[in-house]
């Protein structure tokens, strides 16, 4: 079946426009943003949960020991006694009605969701810089545009008023 690519990176989509400056800007969006450091910091605590959650599915195995001497009548040569002892415990409980398993099946898609999210807002913040970054070159685009217009009209009156010099045309093609 199909499943979401919610999680999965979109690679860098921003080439599509040839832009150096934007290839640039594009993968500083991951490094300076706050929100996804928050969001990266909540995948790494729901990987480690996940690890914990996970270690309830095994035994654990515990060992002490202690030594000690002791000097007085009655021990062995020299008057010493030495004893010692080890003790060990284990134990284990069986996952007989699955509550581990769906613990961990649970905070592993806590995981997922968030490596998802981390993805979206690397996504999200990638589109906005685009957006904002496509917005200027428009910008800039008609400031270029409105210069060569003022250009162009400055140029046509200086073509009427040497015509009117000529007396070709009337003040009143200068004033229009």
């Amino acid at each position: 079946g199909a499943w979401p690519a919610a999680g999965e990176l979109k690679g860098d989509w921003w080439t599509i426009y040839h832009d150096p400056v934007l290839d640039r800007l594009e993968p500083l969006v991951s490094i300076s943003n706050q929100t996804l450091a928050a969001d990266y910091a909540a995948y790494r605590q729901s990987r480690a949960i996940v690890g914990e959650v996970r270690g309830g599915l095994f035994p654990s195995v515990g060992m002490t020991a202690n030594a000690s001497r002791s000097f007085g009548q009655g021990a062995g040569p020299k008057g010493q006694r030495s004893s010692g002892a080890f003790e060990g415990d284990a134990s284990w409980v069986p996952d007989l009605w699955g509550k581990i398993r769906r613990q961990v099946e649970a905070e592993k898609a806590a995981a997922q969701a968030s490596a998802a999210d981390l993805a979206n807002a690397t996504l999200s913040a990638q589109a906005a810089l685009a957006s904002d970054y496509v917005n200027l070159r428009a910008q800039d685009a008609t400031v270029a545009l409105l210069r060569q217009t003022v250009a162009a009209y400055e140029r046509s009156l200086q073509i009427t008023e040497n015509q009117l010099e000529a007396g070709v045309v009337s003040p009143l093609d200068v004033i229009t």
